[in-house]
């Protein structure tokens, strides 16, 4: 696993038997994905179209059909993959992004993460057991895992838990609006940028936030003024990013509907 900049973390997957590059681990991703100038090279058949919705808004990717995709001990025979151009991230990452591991592994594996390590491990789920930390309720929400969380004003809210988000925590729009979370608050305007483009946020600080129990004190935070795409979303408060994962070893266990925040040291 490699760390980048940004906060990203990489890994280096066998696609179809062969080394294409770098991958995203990023567990705010639906599904898998894969840039299309790799997916010619391979020669991945297309299969049709899908919406894809991101930061920025919605904007329309092919399918693509691997046959097969190898990340230490697991394997994915015949893997669907969503089309999307990557190579401004080269930019960025100072190397090649050959495409993003999401949903479709994590749902068949147990994953520890450490985002400041970096560490990842997968584990076959029937036969993983947790040595340290407890097992809590998960809840995905359009693949993504989630967790309630505490902050400012004795709020608490479900959260989407972000891998591939750097920062804190974006608070989502409608949620803004409803909490009144600008409300004689100092911010700044910046953006924030992603699938389908760019969108408006404002940045500011909170009294705290409390995840699995640590308490961040007075933490900078983002604020999402998105009008479409992911950060639109009514059912979650907000985003969980990086930073606010790096305490801990995450683990998901998706098969068993499960997660557990494990400080990290222990």
């Amino acid at each position: 696993v490699e760390r980048v900049l940004s906060g990203h973390l990489l890994v280096e997957p066998s696609v179809d038997g062969q080394s294409v590059g770098w991958f995203i681990f990023d567990t705010g991703a639906g599904s898998m994905v894969i840039d299309p100038e790799v997916a010619d090279e391979l020669g991945m058949p297309e299969l049709g179209e899908v919406l894809t919705v991101g930061i920025g808004g919605k904007a329309t990717a092919s399918f693509r059909k691997g046959k097969r995709f190898d990340l230490g001990p697991l394997e994915l025979s015949d893997p669907t993959y969503v089309e999307l151009d990557l190579s401004f991230l080269e930019a960025i990452f100072g190397r090649k992004i050959a495409g993003i591991v999401g949903y479709d592994l994590l749902a068949r594996c147990v994953a520890e993460i450490e985002t400041a390590t970096p560490y990842i491990a997968l584990h076959d789920p029937a036969h993983f057991t947790l040595t340290n930390g407890s097992w809590q309720d998960l809840i995905l929400c359009h693949n993504t895992p989630c967790t309630r969380a505490r902050f400012e004003g004795e709020r608490e809210g479900l959260f989407r838990l972000d891998t591939g988000a750097n920062g804190t925590v974006a608070f989502h729009a409608p949620a803004v609006v409803a909490l009144g979370l600008l409300d004689g608050r100092k911010v700044t305007s910046s953006q924030a940028g992603g699938v389908g483009g760019l969108a408006e946020s404002k940045e500011g600080q909170l009294a705290w936030f409390e995840l699995a129990g640590h308490r961040f004190e007075k933490p900078a935070v983002s604020f999402s003024q998105a009008t479409t795409g992911a950060f639109t979303d009514r059912y979650t408060t907000g985003n969980i990013a990086q930073d606010f994962l790096a305490p801990f070893r995450m683990v998901l266990d998706y098969p068993h509907d499960r997660i557990a925040f494990v400080k990290r040291g222990k």
